[in-house]
């Protein structure tokens, strides 16, 4: 097996290890009436409706209706995966990563059926990354153009999650607590997270969870963005609904050590909080890199390093790929042709920025100079990698918790 072979294949059992079913199956346990989150109790009802909204939801319902069944009493969830019905759970597929019309028709329906559940009633919803986008409903005097050109200029200003989602969530009816506002039923939200140190408040925009109000008039301020943020969506004050993070970075980055010990390779964790440009996450990764190959410092060959986080790119060009495919081809030019180090960079949903691609793996056989450097300058890694190999294709995944870089050094 070569060593870009063993890179891919960590990374596909690794996401293998965070489907929803996964996830669900070792989380969640029924003993009788009670379910088991972890060490967390709870008195099941008879009937439990499902709701969820995500790039995960559609298949963390098909589990949760496994585990009960007989409880399921209908829902709606939102993706951007066509599904079929999922018993009595209608299934919405929604647009990412700019809102469309159908993140407002999405919105709309399931806001509008959860404020309709009573305090007799119980509900699961169902949270992954990917909601801020698929999910939407706006407030007076923001337009879906004003939030669609919002998030596309935060986007290509390189803006990163927490950035983009607390903008977002001013400019929204039923982001940042405003879905708990309008609750009067009780549930829990089993999480699965796609942001760095798992905060409740920017998974997804945080639908179920508030948190004390913060302008975010800055953050626009800040990238030069002309748009004075409406005061009159801010959720003055919201019950939250018990969360529980039932798969993270954290949990992948475990399951890629321990599928480089079953190889008999030694593997170390670097941090779970990669974050910043990509192009310079690139540089620093392979400097340590190069001084684990030439000096054996600070671990000596064969080794892999795993990385764990969300780089942002700050887009000039026009060309196709993501923040996977750009750190990959900026650690291609920082490799130059030095020999023996592999490096993978892919996120976890399988889709990477514009792109159908997850990501990519890199090592000097791919080394072009100038090539590269013309494809980088016009942000078009993808049209680099169709053209030279290397690119790490295998389609919607139906999870998400972020993105993964691992250098394998010889």
């Amino acid at each position: 097996m070569t060593p870009e072979e063993k890179l891919q294949s960590v990374f596909m059992s690794v996401v293998a290890r965070i489907l929803p079913q996964t996830l669900i199956q070792e989380n969640l346990k029924i003993k009788n009436d009670t379910l088991h989150i972890g060490k967390n109790q709870l008195t099941l009802p008879p009937k439990i409706h499902i709701f969820g909204s995500g790039k995960a939801a559609t298949t963390m319902a098909k589990a949760v209706c496994d585990l009960i069944p007989s409880r399921i009493a209908g829902g709606v969830v939102v993706s951007n995966m066509h599904s079929e019905s999922i018993r009595d759970i209608e299934v919405i597929e929604s647009s990412h990563p700019l809102p469309t019309q159908k993140s407002v028709d999405a919105g709309n329906t399931l806001f509008e059926k959860m404020a309709a559940l009573s305090q007799n009633d119980f509900f699961i919803y169902l949270l992954s990354g990917g909601t801020s986008a698929l999910l939407e409903k706006l407030p007076p005097g923001v337009s879906l153009q004003d939030m669609q050109e919002i998030t596309q200029q935060l986007l290509q200003k390189g803006a990163d999650i927490t950035q983009l989602n607390s903008v977002r969530k001013q400019m929204s009816a039923i982001k940042g607590g405003k879905l708990a506002q309008a609750l009067t039923a009780p549930g829990i939200v089993l999480v699965i997270s796609d942001v760095i140190g798992d905060d409740l408040a920017v998974i997804g925009s945080g639908p179920l969870y508030h948190q004390p109000y913060t302008d975010a008039q800055h953050i626009l301020d800040s990238y030069d963005i002309t748009y004075t943020l409406p005061k009159s969506s801010v959720c003055r004050a919201a019950n939250n609904v018990p969360h529980f993070v039932i798969g993270n970075n954290s949990i992948a980055l475990q399951y890629a050590r321990e599928a480089w010990q079953k190889y008999g390779i030694d593997a170390h964790i670097m941090t779970s909080q990669m974050h910043g440009e990509a192009k310079e996450i690139a540089k620093c990764i392979v400097a340590i890199a190069k001084e684990i190959r030439d000096k054996h410092q600070p671990f000596s060959p064969p080794v892999c390093l795993i990385f764990g986080g969300e780089t942002t790119v700050n887009v000039q060009g026009k060309g196709r790929g993501g923040r996977n495919q750009e750190l990959a081809l900026a650690s291609l030019q920082a490799l130059e042709d030095c020999q023996g180090i592999y490096i993978l960079s892919a996120g976890t949903d399988g889709i990477d920025g514009n792109s159908d691609a997850a990501g990519a793996i890199v090592s000097s056989k791919l080394y072009h100079p100038q090539e590269i450097k013309t494809y980088l300058k016009n942000n078009d890694s993808y049209s680099f990698f169709h053209k030279y190999g290397g690119l790490l294709s295998p389609g919607k995944t139906g999870t998400n918790v972020m993105d993964m870089v691992m250098a394998f050094i010889l």
